[in-house]
């Protein structure tokens, strides 16, 4: 019996995430493992791995390095390079605090302040690359990373980039990725994960009852006529 190893791991960095990781890389005799490639849960593990996946899409936010300071403003955002959510993020407002995260041991990817809006976009794409599903809603109230109120959107703007995604990212079965507005309005992305999102049920149960709404129409419309 083979035992997870999560040596050099803190209790924080044990996450979903981390463990589709750890279960890609393993191969299981006779059993059917429901989780993503090595490749895939490498890509979208690391964000400096999907931004390098998806290097010259439009919709990448600037990303700061040491070697591109030129003409840089406050506020900046710091992501952990490898995590996942809300969890280990913080504002920059100072070159002190920039100096800090790139001196730190923990890696993390700066990038521009996004101000705006928040989303979360559920796919689904089938085994044969081809993206079968999508969804948006906008994260309204979050609460511990997890958004308990969110609004479905329009998909005129998610769609696009969600196939670019798809093409560029080997991802399978249910995924999502997530976006901020910047300060001029666009979208920019934050992260790809291949797993369910938190809110999801939150989707599928109005997938349901809108389901349910159409049947019940059906139903009425064979009555009456």
């Amino acid at each position: 019996m083979r035992r997870l190893n999560f040596a050099g791991d803190t209790t924080s960095e044990i996450s979903l995430d981390r463990i589709l990781e750890l279960l890609a890389s393993i191969h299981f005799n006779d059993v059917l493992s429901v989780v993503p490639t090595p490749e895939t849960a490498k890509i979208t593990r690391y964000k400096s791995a999907t931004y390098k996946a998806l290097f010259g899409v439009d919709f990448l936010p600037r990303i700061i390095t040491p070697d591109c300071i030129a003409n840089i403003s406050f506020p900046l955002f710091a992501r952990p390079d490898r995590g996942q959510g809300s969890v280990g993020v913080f504002r920059i407002d100072s070159f002190e605090q920039l100096q800090t995260c790139w001196t730190a041991k923990l890696q993390y990817i700066i990038t521009e302040f996004l101000p705006g809006a928040e989303y979360t976009v559920d796919c689904y794409t089938d085994r044969h690359r081809k993206l079968q599903y999508v969804c948006a809603r906008e994260r309204i109230r979050v609460k511990n990373g997890i958004c308990i109120r969110a609004n479905e959107c329009l998909l005129d703007e998610f769609l696009p980039i969600a196939e670019s995604i798809s093409q560029r990212i080997p991802v399978k079965g249910a995924w999502f990725f997530q976006m901020k507005r910047d300060a001029a309005g666009s979208l920019k992305l934050q992260e790809v994960a291949n797993r369910v999102a938190g809110t999801m049920g939150y989707e599928r149960l109005i997938q349901i009852l809108n389901k349910m709404s159409n049947n019940m129409v059906m139903r009425l419309r064979r009555i009456v006529w």
